[in-house]
């Protein structure tokens, strides 16, 4: 039956969509992780560290974009805006201070924020309001029997009609280090593992920030716990959503892995050394895939602005650190000076 009315027609352009998710391998373990734990069944392990991969997060639904332009902000929305346009203010105040306990503070600010993890800066990224809805799986059922489940009344009058799924994010891998499935896996076992690991600090500093409430009585001094704690709870609590958004896009098969030659291409580009031999003594060693001077490449190729090139940067520093503090080393790549 063919879908004639606004209400039907616009649930179908909602799956309009150019967003991407691009997967940045960053290193890869020199032996094979099946191998080293003896089957075939995870990617990551407690005790082993596993593939590391940066994700650039492209989850924009133009028609959303579009409707939400000229649209007045809620009251929290207001709230969250001029908060965090005040924090920014007194932060950018220090880095410009003379000397002094100011601009000492700010140093050590910017040390923890490059300490950050990568990925939450690349979740931090989503806006689940503005991605790509849901899609909405084929069914043969009736709006009628729809807003009886959620007690609507039927207003809308469309009959029994079939709602088929429209959204489909292409998730760019490079087909000479990833397979399909494994970018797919990879993706899974990434967001697998940052949904506790965000829901988990969420908590922590939501407990924490109301005990550093009392020292805004301090005169002079700004409550800076108070709002590094409260940064800390916004933060995750961002990650965490923009997490939960991506495992529901996962698990309704909204994300297609796609193989990209202009990504492959930045790879042969840089190749990582050929004569490395792996050890079995030294399960955690790693290789570094993706050389600094490729960056520049692949931000030009996929026209990613600066931001985009920051934080490539800050994830291939701690991939390199992360393998450093596993305590086996990494090899480079051979072209690291180009």
């Amino acid at each position: 039956m063919p879908i004639s009315t606004p209400l039907a027609r616009h649930i179908l352009l909602r799956g309009k969509t150019s967003a991407r998710i691009i997967a940045v391998p960053l290193s890869r373990p020199l032996v094979p992780l099946a191998r080293r734990l003896g089957n075939e069944t995870s990617i990551s392990s407690p005790n082993v560290l596993g593939p590391l991969t940066y994700y650039q997060f492209q989850l924009l639904d133009d028609l959303k974009a579009r409707q939400k332009e000229g649209v007045k902000e809620g009251r929290v929305s207001r709230l969250a805006s001029w908060a965090q346009s005040k924090v920014v203010g007194m932060w950018d105040g220090f880095g410009r201070a003379e000397g002094g306990w100011r601009l000492s503070v700010h140093k050590a600010g910017e040390r923890y924020f490059n300490s950050i993890d990568f990925e939450e800066f690349a979740l931090k990224s989503i806006d689940p309001t503005l991605g790509p809805s849901t899609p909405l799986r084929a069914q043969k059922k009736s709006f009628s029997e729809n807003r009886k489940d959620i007690g609507v009344p039927d207003l809308l009058g469309v009959g029994n009609v079939e709602v088929p799924s429209h959204v489909r994010i292409p998730l760019l891998y490079p087909p000479s280090v990833l397979t399909p499935d494994l970018a797919v896996r990879e993706l899974k076992e990434y967001i697998d593992n940052r949904i506790p690991h965000h829901r988990n600090r969420f908590y922590l500093w939501a407990l924490l920030t109301p005990v550093t409430f009392p020292l805004k009585f301090i005169p002079i001094i700004p409550n800076l716990p108070f709002f590094f704690c409260a940064w800390r709870v916004w933060s995750h609590y961002r990650a965490l959503k923009a997490s939960q958004y991506l495992q529901t896009l996962l698990n309704s098969e909204a994300i297609v892995p796609e193989p990209s030659e202009a990504l492959d291409k930045i790879y042969k580009e840089f190749p990582p050394p050929s004569s490395t031999s792996p050890s079995f003594e030294r399960p955690n060693q790693h290789q570094i895939l993706l050389p600094q001077g490729a960056i520049s490449a692949l931000v030009e190729r996929f026209v990613l602005d600066a931001t985009a090139k920051v934080e490539l940067e800050r994830a291939l520093e701690q991939v390199k650190a992360r393998v450093r503090i596993a305590g086996h080393g990494y090899f480079e790549s051979s072209t690291m000076g180009r």
